[in-house]
């Protein structure tokens, strides 16, 4: 059986995930864990620790903690591990957003793994303008080229267009 909605991510989970596979990411959103978890695989959670401190005031709370990473590619080996799911804008730590900086480091070490990087775009727009507002160098990007930017690093994307008002259902 599938489940409705967000259909984009479970066609993705169904064609990448194995059974017993885990699936790292920046938190999680509901569905997205769902058709993950459906298709046989199991979410870990590598977001940075201040994500979970509403007291600290760290302005990329939406960042990948690297070191968790290395520890599930350590016990479970790089090809257990199909993709990493990055949200921008992390819906479930009340859409903290992630650097460019932290992402250029993700990619740095999945490359060297063979370990793709699936971008839940959600809301990416909020995000890029964040970049633009708050990360050194990117003062004078704009947002469409700070987006563009975010998709290069990654190598697949799902998202929810009711969110960002491209259309009337997701």
């Amino acid at each position: 059986p599938t489940h409705q909605g967000r259909g984009a991510e479970n066609i993705l989970s169904q064609i990448l995930i194995k059974k017993g596979d885990i699936i790292p990411g920046n938190m999680y959103f509901t569905t997205t864990r769902l058709h993950q978890e459906l298709a046989g695989g199991k979410f870990e959670d590598i977001i940075i620790d201040e994500a979970h401190d509403a007291e600290n005031e760290f302005p990329f709370k939406g960042n990948v903690d690297i070191n968790k990473l290395e520890v599930l590619v350590k016990k479970h080996g790089a090809k257990k591990i199909p993709y990493v799911c990055i949200a921008t804008s992390v819906n479930m730590a009340g859409g903290q957003p992630i650097s460019i900086a932290n992402l250029k480091e993700l990619r740095k070490y999945t490359a060297k793994h063979n370990i793709r990087i699936i971008h839940d775009m959600t809301r990416v727009a909020e995000n890029a303008y964040f970049i633009q507002q708050k990360e050194k160098g990117y003062e004078t990007k704009s947002v469409a080229e700070i987006v563009r930017e975010i998709c290069d690093l990654t190598d697949g994307a799902t998202m929810s267009a009711k969110k960002d008002a491209l259309v009337n259902i997701g």
